[in-house]
């Protein structure tokens, strides 16, 4: 199992040549078609069969460049998104119902902060196989974030959030009964 940390000043050279190999053998990514663009010295891209959107950004703050991510993904047509920040990583889908209320955050699927360990059990959702392979488990986690969209408007976010709950609720009880299917 790879754990990820937080660290200050991450530079892109240091991304580009240990992090994302790191993220690519982890997930499965070896072996798939990918290509590699460093747009600065604060933002390199990883896209891998042109599906998957892998981005790195050292030093902007993350609902900046998660807005920016979401663009690239409507705009290129990419169906995940992958923030690597260096406050965690955000996986956003392109396909996701967003209602009227069109925000970034309506397309984050889930978000592992590298403040606490409590949502590193989500990396494993990273995978190939999890995101635009054979299981697409990750969409299990992306019909949730839509139903909420669909359902909870603004006005009513407690409910929004607690329904998150009860769906971490249903994760737990699906992992515990081998329903979705562990890389």
């Amino acid at each position: 199992m790879v754990e990820f940390k937080a660290e200050n000043n991450v530079e892109v050279d240091y991304h580009e040549h240990n992090i994302l190999p790191l993220l690519l053998e982890a997930m499965h990514f070896i072996g798939k078609d990918k290509n590699v663009n460093r747009y600065s010295n604060d933002v390199c891209d990883c896209i891998i069969e042109g599906k998957i959107a892998v981005r790195f950004y050292s030093n902007e703050r993350e609902k900046k460049v998660l807005s920016e991510l979401d663009r690239i993904i409507d705009r290129e047509g990419y169906e995940w998104g992958i923030l690597l920040h260096k406050q965690g990583i955000w996986l956003l889908n392109r396909d996701i119902y967003r209602g009227d209320e069109a925000f970034t955050s309506n397309r984050i699927v889930f978000t592992m902060p590298f403040t606490g360990n409590k949502d590193n059990r989500y990396i494993k959702y990273l995978s190939y196989d999890n995101l635009i392979g054979e299981t697409k488990n990750a969409n299990f986690f992306a019909d949730i974030t839509e139903y909420r969209n669909k359902n909870f408007n603004s006005t009513n976010k407690a409910v929004g959030q607690h329904m998150v709950a009860h769906s971490n609720v249903f994760l737990t009880i699906m992992l515990r009964t081998n329903m979705i299917i562990h890389i």
